[in-house]
């Protein structure tokens, strides 16, 4: 009875330090991922603030697009008007210009 209350006490003692081991195992385990959670956490947040900074700016750009668009119209317009009164400017000059005198009649 001796031997059997030794092995099983070996036995236990080695389960005990396999527990042991096992917690410590665990224990680092859960460390790491506290760490990974927290890494994690970070660069969502800091995603998040990339992701609104790049809303903001296509916003903007798509404002800036639509008002070129407004001036370039604009633009367009005034073009036109400042071609047509070129083209009657152009047509009074050609007017005012002395034509030759018409050879007299023989």
């Amino acid at each position: 009875m001796d031997e059997i209350q030794r092995r099983h006490a070996e036995r236990m003692g080695e389960l005990s330090d396999e527990m042991g081991e096992t917690r410590r195992a665990l224990a680092e385990t859960h460390r790491e991922l506290t760490e990974t959670l927290v890494v994690v956490s970070g660069i969502q947040r800091r995603q998040a603030a990339v992701q609104r900074s790049q809303a903001e700016w296509l916003e903007a750009l798509q404002k800036s697009e639509e008002l070129h668009r407004e001036r370039m119209a604009l633009f367009d317009q005034k073009m036109l008007e400042i071609e047509e009164k070129l083209n009657a400017m152009i047509g009074v000059v050609d007017g005012m210009q002395q034509k030759p005198p018409a050879p007299p009649a023989a």
